[in-house]
């Protein structure tokens, strides 16, 4: 198993000051950073795992609750705005009916940390949550009962149309 050059959790703390992100720092291998867009806020979990293969998880509470009468729709939803997602992955953790967005990066010290691309990584997470929170709040207004058309037109890209 190899070992990082560079602490990836150094690079997140350095990049969150920079943009001026709160952020709780728990270890060398974990840290809570608050990613704060102009819609809103989200808590973000980072951990850097090297005990049974070397991984990098991020874990962003996307700030919307499901309804417990609308869990079924809700885990729906999720299953559509994953179709959608670039990369990762949303989650509905049955604990509190959040939805959460996960992204994980096997094999981390192959990945070349440097603070372009940590804070690359970060707006990812955050456009992510960004452009899917809308949805999942939408599909919850509408008791998940959103079309295929509705949500393909919800994620439509015109970039390149004429």
């Amino acid at each position: 198993m190899g070992i990082l050059n560079t602490n990836v959790i150094d690079l997140i703390e350095t990049v969150a000051t920079k943009i001026g992100w709160r952020f709780y720092r728990a270890g060398d291998s974990e840290i809570s950073v608050i990613l704060a867009s102009d819609k809103a806020e989200y808590h973000l979990l980072v951990e850097m795992r090297q005990d049974v293969y070397e991984a990098l998880y991020f874990s962003c509470d996307v700030d919307v609750e499901v309804p417990h009468e609308q869990y079924q729709n809700g885990a729906i939803a999720v299953v559509k705005a994953n179709e959608h997602s670039w990369l990762g992955h949303f989650d509905l953790i049955s604990a509190d009916n959040h939805i959460m967005y996960s992204l994980t990066i096997p094999f981390a010290s192959a990945f070349n940390f440097d603070e372009i691309n940590t804070e690359s990584l970060l707006n990812i997470v955050l456009d992510e949550c960004d452009r899917f929170r809308q949805y999942f709040a939408m599909a919850m207004n509408e008791n998940g009962a959103m079309s295929d058309l509705s949500i393909n037109t919800l994620f439509f890209e015109a970039l390149g149309e004429a």
